[in-house]
């Protein structure tokens, strides 16, 4: 019974803020609960949690939390409930176990909303990050974090990763462009290795797509008085047209719908 448990605990997900998951937090041993639980192991509380760009493949999490220096039953098993109750409540208002950070903190000041980890003067990079984190996790957010692994090494490259991002202007997005064009390669995800790149008008526009829709995130909040990327054209791309099948192609597929 306890192995099909945690088998279940592993399949089952909980959804949190910034497009994170995690797995049901759970205390070992499994019989924790119960009369027969031993007071003369360590007891921990154990989850997995997914930060969507960190740690995408899971990063597992032992906690003790003071659980141990309880030695009656009793006592142990309360310590053990307000643990769990105290880490899903911070789960769930959006800490992030591996930045040792909340992703969803806001305050009011007058008529401007701030994020705790967003102000004018945070760096470029940072804010990318933040923008990053509010995107649910979906094929969208993939295919941004595929453009990140461009776009984050063309930060380094062209030295604008830790300038604030109230003074990234146009001419900053411009330059960023030129040092993505000599990146050579990129972290695939789903083959987990280096990939070759080759520069062409789609990864351009591509990248500005991605910008602009990360530092949105940012305009909305109003750290910035505008996105440095609206005015920016694109580059022309062109399409290879579709090449029809011929009549003697298309009769073997008539007669096999057929």
């Amino acid at each position: 019974m306890a192995k099909k448990a945690k088998q279940q605990r592993n399949r089952e997900h909980i959804d949190l803020p910034g497009g994170n998951r995690c797995t049901v937090p759970y205390i070992s041993p499994s019989n924790w609960s119960t009369k027969k639980a031993s007071i003369g192991e360590k007891w921990y509380l154990r989850y997995t949690y997914f930060d969507c760009i960190n740690r995408p493949n899971g990063f597992p999490v032992k906690l003790e939390k003071g659980m141990n220096t309880y030695k009656s039953l009793p006592d142990r098993q309360g310590a053990g409930r307000q643990v769990l109750a105290d880490v899903m409540r911070d789960l769930k208002q959006g800490l992030n176990p591996i930045t040792g950070r909340s992703t969803v903190q806001f305050k009011m000041d007058g008529e401007e909303i701030k994020h705790e980890f967003l102000s004018p003067s945070t760096s470029f990079r940072k804010a990318l990050e933040w923008a990053f984190d509010q995107y649910p996790a979906n094929e969208t957010k993939y295919d941004i974090r595929s453009y990140l692994y461009i776009i984050y090494p063309a930060l380094s490259l062209t030295q604008l990763d830790k300038v604030a991002i109230r003074d990234i202007s146009g001419q900053h997005i411009l330059i960023l462009l030129q040092g993505a064009s000599k990146i050579t390669s990129r972290w695939d995800d789903r083959r987990k290795k280096q990939v070759q790149l080759n520069w062409s008008d789609y990864k351009y526009n591509r990248i500005l797509d991605y910008l602009s829709m990360l530092l949105n995130k940012v305009t909305q909040l109003k750290v910035i008085a505008s996105n440095p990327v609206h005015g920016i054209p694109k580059r022309t791309t062109v399409s290879k047209p579709k090449v029809g099948l011929r009549d003697d192609q298309m009769l073997p597929i008539d007669e096999s719908l057929k």
